[in-house]
């Protein structure tokens, strides 16, 4: 009964000191709270897009696109990101039945991957390592999609505006200003 009690102890204040350590560590800030698009208010200086921003594939051939994020001198801590393309045309990968994506350069986890297949909608959560402060010097890779063409035709792969967010470390802030797009021509 007392080595229960004791382990039981152990796991309590092992349980308080990472509490502890997790709310008072400098940079840690609460991720923002999903919101209403009306609520997504631009304060400019962060753009999205796609790299490439084009491509010309064959049906049933596979390609990758990275997600690119530029936003100079900014610290950013999470990025909400609704991606839709023609689910007619292109396949979005999956591995283990989610969402498959490839890391980037800055953020440490995706959290939330959702795919809604039937629509062509992708909805990304990447949240960035909160004990370290990596200011972004030039345009970074988010993570790698990979698509695969169905058939024959033009389609699109683009950010959802309004929707997509880009939030700022040190204001809490939607800094998201401009977004592209990926265009896809699918031919024999």
């Amino acid at each position: 009964m007392k080595k229960i009690i004791y382990i039981l102890l152990i796991i309590l204040l092992g349980e308080a000191v990472f509490a502890v350590s997790f709310f008072l560590t400098p940079g840690v800030k609460e991720i923002p709270k999903e919101k209403k698009a009306e609520e997504k208010v631009n304060t400019g200086g962060a753009s999205l897009y796609f790299a490439p921003d084009s491509v010309t594939v064959k049906p049933f051939q596979n390609f990758d696109t990275k997600i690119v994020l530029s936003a100079e001198e900014k610290i950013i801590n999470s990025a909400d990101l609704y991606i839709t393309y023609d689910p007619k045309l292109l396949e979005a990968s999956i591995s283990g039945g989610i969402l498959s994506i490839k890391q980037g350069e800055y953020f440490s986890i995706f959290p939330s991957r959702t795919l809604d297949a039937k629509t062509g909608n992708i909805y990304l959560l990447g949240v960035r390592d909160f004990y370290t402060k990596a200011v972004l010097k030039s345009p970074v890779s988010l993570g790698t999609l990979t698509f695969k063409a169905l058939k024959s035709g033009k389609t699109q792969v683009k950010f959802k505006d309004p929707g997509s967010a880009m939030i700022e470390a040190d204001t809490n802030k939607n800094v998201l200003g401009e977004t592209g797009e990926m265009e896809v021509e699918i031919t024999d």
